[in-house]
């Protein structure tokens, strides 16, 4: 039976008060467990799912929990989490159960794999990983964190299709900002659903963050004992961009040794939350230096944008609202690529790039939580990112004099979209779902 749970407490961990600092954040998860598929069911998943909204529960997590989701549970589930985080937030998103990859991009499959005939059919039977995860790194979450219990035996029905590896498990996916993603094991290999009443990967997370040490360590732990537990056969794996050190359960004082207690007037218990190494509170200040400027101004010195189009400082970049880079100066290069760091400046309500000559869009650019109009009129775009469903705020879309040949099925989750331009785009075919919903959006132009 499908059932979304959300938590209606937060489990307060019995720390002592010199834990309390600014640092603390909300916790917040979204655990989905598909067991139910039509042609390849699993065990575990839901047993996993479950056990492990306990486990973040008891370390201080309000969770939202979906058992065998169809591909609009989905969905909706990564909607209402988006909504609740920001910047006061630790994200966490957790999901057991089949998953894939076609042509470089992972799928978490829904329990509506029966309506899956080719390879074509995924965007409508799966949600993709890099979806959910720009929708995270969208919020401004103070810290991400990815976990992918989903490399299981291919599902039966991948073998009708020519273009699946059925060796190939998930790919590996990229991040930024403070983000940590774990897989169940490597990429491109295979994971196991288990003997037990949970796989090998999840039955070690829920016992080992339960432990006072470091995310890193945690997954170090987990690796050994999956490596274990499977005599060698699988190994997980995981990737991080992290700035500082993040703890699911904090260290006691018998365990190590932490700062000095702060000057509080009413000591009370806290939820845990991350504790930088003491070195870093005093010598890394918050939002200098920020990794991503480089590459940014980079860009900016590549295509001759002036101070007054792109601003030099972090602050003044992290403020823009309007980017305006149409092409009108015929002594101004044309822009051919946008950078992945353009996904930093998440304060942005419309951009401008009329006329250039874009041939695509990074996947970042779902990252713009809060933009309203972005006009890609006169440039050479082929296809656009899926992550720009992601762009919930999004009211106008200019799209014309391209070369579209096909529109993501996740521009059907722009809810908020009313101007949608199209035209002269000859090459461009939509599928049905799209149609409905372009005849819904108030103002048309193709």
């Amino acid at each position: 039976m499908k059932s979304v749970i959300l938590a209606l407490t937060l489990i307060l961990s019995q720390i002592p008060a010199y834990a309390q600092s600014p640092l603390e954040r909300q916790r917040i998860a979204l655990v989905i467990g598909n067991s139910a598929y039509h042609n390849s069911p699993l065990t575990n998943p839901v047993n996993d799912a479950r056990a492990m909204e306990q486990a973040l529960k008891d370390v201080g997590f309000t969770v939202i929990r979906v058992e065998n989701a169809d591909t609009n549970e989905m969905y909706q589930a990564v909607k209402e989490f988006g909504l609740r985080l920001n910047e006061n937030t630790v994200a966490l998103f957790y999901f057991s159960g089949h998953g894939t990859q076609y042509e470089g991009e992972n799928y978490l499959l829904s329990t509506d794999d029966d309506k899956l005939i080719n390879e074509d059919q995924l965007k409508y039977v799966a949600v993709k990983a890099n979806y959910i995860l720009s929708v995270m790194e969208g919020s401004r979450s103070d810290m991400n964190i990815f976990l992918l219990d989903a490399c299981r035996n291919p599902p039966k029905f991948a073998a009708k299709t020519k273009s699946f590896d059925r060796e190939k498990g998930l790919a590996n996916m990229n991040s930024s900002g403070d983000t940590l993603i774990s897989y169940a094991t490597a990429p491109g290999k295979v994971a196991y659903d288990g003997d037990g009443k949970n796989s090998p990967y999840t039955a070690s997370l829920i016992k080992r963050i339960r432990e006072p040490k470091t995310i890193v360590n945690v997954l170090q732990d987990v690796t050994k004992d999956v490596f274990q537990s499977t005599g060698a056969k699988q190994r997980p794996w995981y990737n991080a961009s992290l700035t500082r050190d993040f703890y699911f359960t904090l260290p006691t004082p018998e365990t190590t040794t932490l700062p000095p207690a702060p000057q509080i007037t009413t000591p009370q218990p806290q939820i845990a939350a991350q504790v930088p190494p003491p070195a870093q509170q005093t010598t890394i200040p918050p939002a200098e230096n920020p990794a991503w400027l480089a590459g940014l101004l980079a860009w900016a010195d590549e295509f001759k944008l002036t101070p007054q189009q792109l601003p030099r400082e972090s602050k003044a970049l992290q403020q823009l609202t309007h980017l305006n880079l149409g092409h009108e100066n015929s002594k101004q290069p044309k822009i051919t690529r946008l950078p992945a760091e353009i996904g930093q400046l998440r304060a942005l309500k419309q951009i401008d790039l009329y006329d250039n000559g874009l041939t695509t869009l990074p996947k970042e650019i779902g990252q713009l939580q809060q933009l309203q109009q972005l006009d890609l009129g006169g440039n050479r775009l082929t296809s656009l990112p899926a992550e720009i469903g992601a762009l919930q705020q999004l009211q106008k879309l200019k799209l014309d004099d391209n070369q579209l040949q096909k529109l993501p099925v996740e521009i059907t989750r722009l809810n908020n979209l009313q101007e949608l331009n199209l035209s002269i785009n000859p090459r461009l075919q939509t599928s049905n779902e799209q149609e409905i919903f372009i005849q819904k959006i108030k103002s048309i132009k193709r």
